[in-house]
């Protein structure tokens, strides 16, 4: 079976595609168009692809989303169209309607299906509420044509991904009934000795600084707005920063720091309210914010390098979702905070690793457990790299996808 893979979303295509040619005999290829943020390339992952692509990875001003309107030449679409199955995210599920001659799986991956779907909440969101924009407009009419067109949806048990579906009116019978979790590739994702040595010196020079590290990679989130809480989007990154300083204040604690990321992302609209929260909390000498080269955010190289240098993860407080920190953290033993709505998650997980807590009270509770009691600390690192292997490696989960690609495939042509 041919499987074109398009819309590479912080490279879970890309991760995607490597397993499934691993595990299987499908001929997969990944499709990136040339004008792709760094985040989405391969290199992100693998940095010895830069300028170095395997034969089936391909990019092109030819495979930018825009080039299906050129009919005249090649383009995406006409690529697209020579498999026999399409897997889109993100933009590209527009392209969907346009695939007539093969089956088409959407793989949803958060505001594809959350937020674009849905001009109000697309505006609110990413506009500020601004009216003067066509895009909210334009991205609702694309997606919902997108989805309607698919064949199957791939997605997860989770509110925000449950209640885009129900909104829309989605049949079930086009939900597939399986679950794809987020495939890593385990043996680049590991905790390394020479971290330290490896990371640029302003960075190391900041980790120095304190001998017990939380690090919260995470985008800032602040704001709750309704529809900013019904798709995720809020973070409730002052849950952990408000437990950091009762952990702080409560043991008189002077050699913890908390880690953040100060970047220019499009999405992180809480950094500035974020630290005036810690000012007033007056945790400022313990709160360090780390600043990337790429002022976008530290490559997944980078990041593995931090993760092994730090005693504690912290991912997100919203929706009770969790992403690909809170699996990069476990795959690097290291123990990870992050709020886990436990009904969802026992749907697709037979036991999972996280510390799991919604209020500030809780989660100062983790981490005064993790600093004061380094064994529970370290076995729960190693729990969360058993977790990792045992669902999200590209063996264990490609092999998952083989299986669960071949059925839906199946069904979707009875």
């Amino acid at each position: 079976m041919k499987i074109a893979l398009y819309g590479n979303v912080c490279n879970n295509m890309y991760a995607i595609a490597k397993a499934l040619r691993k595990a299987s005999d499908f001929d997969v290829h990944l499709y990136l168009p040339a004008n792709a943020d760094f985040s989405n390339l391969p290199e992100n992952d693998d940095p010895e692809l830069l300028n170095n692509y395997p034969h089936w990875i391909h990019r092109s001003t030819d495979f930018n989303l825009g080039s299906g309107f050129c009919f005249w030449r090649n383009n995406i679409i006409k690529e697209l169209r020579k498999y026999d199955l399409v897997v889109l995210s993100s933009l590209a599920l527009a392209l969907a309607p346009f695939l007539d001659r093969c089956k088409v799986f959407f793989f949803a991956t958060g505001s594809d299906l959350t937020v674009l779907p849905f001009r109000d909440i697309h505006r609110s969101v990413l506009y500020e509420g601004k009216r003067n924009n066509l895009k909210p407009h334009l991205y609702e009419v694309m997606q919902r044509r997108g989805i309607m067109r698919a064949d199957k949806i791939l997605t997860q048990p989770f509110y925000p991904f449950v209640n885009a579906l129900k909104k829309l009116n989605v049949p079930q019978s086009r939900i597939a009934q399986a679950y794809l979790p987020i495939i890593f590739d385990a043996q680049k994702f590991q905790c390394r000795e020479d971290a330290r040595d490896r990371i640029a010196e302003d960075v190391r020079r900041e980790l120095d600084r304190f001998s017990f590290r939380i690090f919260h990679p995470s985008r800032i989130v602040l704001n709750t707005h309704p529809y900013l809480l019904e798709t995720g989007q809020c973070k409730n990154n002052d849950v952990l920063v408000r437990a950091f300083a009762e952990f702080i204040g409560k043991h008189g604690v002077k050699d913890a720091g908390l880690y953040l990321i100060d970047r220019s992302y499009g999405l992180d609209k809480g950094i500035a309210q974020l630290k005036r929260l810690i000012s007033e909390l007056r945790v400022e000498q313990y709160v360090v914010w780390l600043t990337p080269e790429n002022r976008k955010g530290f490559t997944r190289d980078e990041l593995v390098d931090i993760y092994s240098c730090c005693d504690l993860i912290a991912d997100d407080y919203g929706a009770g979702w969790f992403g690909s920190i809170c699996v990069e953290g476990s795959s690097c033993s290291k123990p990870v905070l992050s709020y886990i709505d436990e009904k969802a998650m026992s749907t697709i997980y037979e036991w999972h690793p996280f510390l799991s807590s919604a209020s500030s009270e809780g989660n100062s509770e983790h981490i005064a457990r993790c600093y004061f009691d380094r064994e529970f600390s370290r076995s729960q690192g190693e729990l969360g790299r058993k977790w990792v292997l045992e669902y999200h490696s590209q063996e264990t989960a490609g092999q998952r996808y083989v299986k669960e690609f071949q059925r839906l495939v199946k069904d979707s042509w009875q």
